[in-house]
């Protein structure tokens, strides 16, 4: 044998290793919660985000990993909303999208897209931030698109009754790798279509579909809402984050 096949057999073993290190080197911390008035509520348990409104309203006390509490997080009907955790500042990454189909399975829906801005009116900051479902990874700095504001992912895969799974990864991992990702953010959609708020101006779905819920998309359209437009926004396919007759007639 060579006396240089030794070393030749050593350089390969490392590169092997450092190919492997660079692969699972870098794994973020999950993206946070955020309800999307502009005011993060926290919770420390389910309990804490039903103080004063009905107890079967669409809202969760969502403990993030890494997070010192948990935040009240108000379930949509074609939303899911996202802040980025500031632990990942300064680091590229994306965010994959699983669709929860019960029994331990998930389908991968996709990737979420570079977000555009919406001009908004209501309770809630303008601009707002939405984001698609894409094939191919997108990797950001998500704590610099717009300064970290919330992202509004909202596609045709996200309807109601369904849990989303969003994990992030950074740039330059494997992507096959499923120790590459981040803990899982678990985030459901509405119980029923057209859920849209609660018995009171403001106040989350409640489960109980009625004049309430028209009354909602009525201010909504005339520039008077009173719930955030990824709360009332219904339609077309593709959601195009506005709140119009088209989204009244989907009603039902």
């Amino acid at each position: 044998m060579s006396r240089t096949a030794p070393l030749a057999v050593a350089t390969v073993v490392l590169l092997i290793a450092q190919n492997l290190q660079a692969q699972t080197a870098a794994r973020p911390m999950p993206d946070a919660t955020f309800e999307i008035d502009g005011a993060t509520m926290p919770c420390n348990a389910q309990a804490d985000c039903l103080i004063g409104i009905n107890a079967n309203s669409q809202v969760e006390c969502i403990l993030t990993p890494g997070g010192p509490s948990g935040t009240c997080y108000v379930h949509r009907n074609r939303y899911i909303s996202i802040d980025p955790n500031p632990a990942n500042a300064g680091t590229l990454t994306a965010r994959r999208v699983l669709l929860d189909v019960g029994g331990g399975q998930t389908a991968l829906l996709g990737w979420v897209s570079s977000p555009v801005p919406k001009q908004v009116i209501g309770p809630e900051p303008s601009p707002q931030y939405v984001a698609r479902i894409v094939d191919v990874p997108h990797y950001a700095d998500w704590n610099s698109v717009g300064g970290g504001d919330t992202v509004n992912v909202g596609d045709c895969e996200v309807s109601p009754d369904h849990a989303y799974i969003l994990q992030a990864i950074a740039f330059g991992a494997d992507t096959g790798i499923e120790a590459n990702y981040s803990d899982p953010l678990v985030l459901a959609t509405v119980q029923f279509w057209a859920d849209v708020t609660g018995s009171g101006f403001g106040q989350p779905p409640d489960t109980n579909r009625n004049f309430k819920d028209i009354n909602a998309i009525g201010r909504g359209m005339s520039g008077a809402q009173t719930e955030p437009v990824a709360w009332l926004d219904l339609v077309p396919e593709v959601p195009d984050f506005a709140v119009t007759q088209e989204d009244l007639d989907a009603m039902g």
